[in-house]
């Protein structure tokens, strides 16, 4: 099972990936909501979907919108530097599973995606 990691940003892409890797989950990294959704080969692959709200053209919460509207959807987290009580809400209302503010601590990914893999795991 794949966790996909969301963020325009390289550099933090790069280092949520790493922290996952080492952590046993493998991983598929996108720069934008629409190279996500484009990829048509993880379907029902991501137990885990890594998300930044400021994607630029579709933001995170169009993303999880989305990916909530399908029958089976990952457990999703939102991740913002400028996460509000707001935007959390929103998320959450919107099918995330948790949202947290940037930068998220390792201990937070992996836990989370722990959580989502024994979901994902218990679904099959």
């Amino acid at each position: 099972m794949i966790v996909a990691v969301v963020d325009d940003d390289e550099g933090m892409r790069r280092s949520i990936c790493a922290i996952l890797e080492i952590a046993g989950f493998p991983t598929r990294s996108y720069g934008s909501a629409e190279a996500f959704l484009a990829d048509g080969d993880v379907g029902g692959h991501v137990c885990a979907l890594i998300v930044d709200q400021n994607l630029g053209r579709t933001t995170g919460l169009d993303l999880i919108r989305v990916v909530a509207a399908r029958a089976e959807y990952p457990a999703i987290l939102l991740i913002s530097a400028e996460l509000t009580p707001q935007l959390a809400r929103a998320a959450l209302t919107a099918g995330a599973t948790e949202a947290k503010h940037k930068p998220v601590s390792p201990s937070e990914v992996i836990n989370f995606c722990t959580k989502a893999k024994q979901r994902s795991n218990a679904v099959r």
